[in-house]
């Protein structure tokens, strides 16, 4: 499996730590895989603030956490499903903006 450097800091903080573990629990509807589960242990280093720019992940979990980073975006910041939350708006906003770096870094391996 090709690994690549994460290459962004990532910073988890309140709004940030429930989203990944909504990452993990949308997880839920995926049959069990080998990349299902190099998928939660990654969240979870993510969660655990393990995770820094060096840390070397799997180009296909990068490719999955990275789409969760814009759905969750697309939802919070994007559409603006909650308007009136700012730090939902914020949070939305702060993974926009990782899903964008990672995607300026990793270029095409990124959707």
């Amino acid at each position: 499996m090709e690994k690549v450097k994460f290459g962004i800091r990532f910073t988890v903080n309140k709004y940030a730590w429930s989203a990944v573990d909504e990452f993990i629990d949308r997880t839920q509807d995926d049959p069990s895989s080998d990349l299902k589960t190099r998928f939660i242990e990654f969240c979870e280093q993510v969660k655990s603030k393990e995770v820094k720019p060096s840390t070397l992940v799997d180009v296909d979990v990068l490719q999955w956490f990275a789409g969760e980073l814009y759905h969750r975006a697309d939802i919070d910041y994007i559409i603006c499903e909650w308007p009136d939350e700012p730090d939902t708006v914020a949070g939305g906003k702060m993974f926009y903006e990782r899903y964008k770096k990672l995607k300026a870094i990793h270029g095409s391996l990124i959707r």
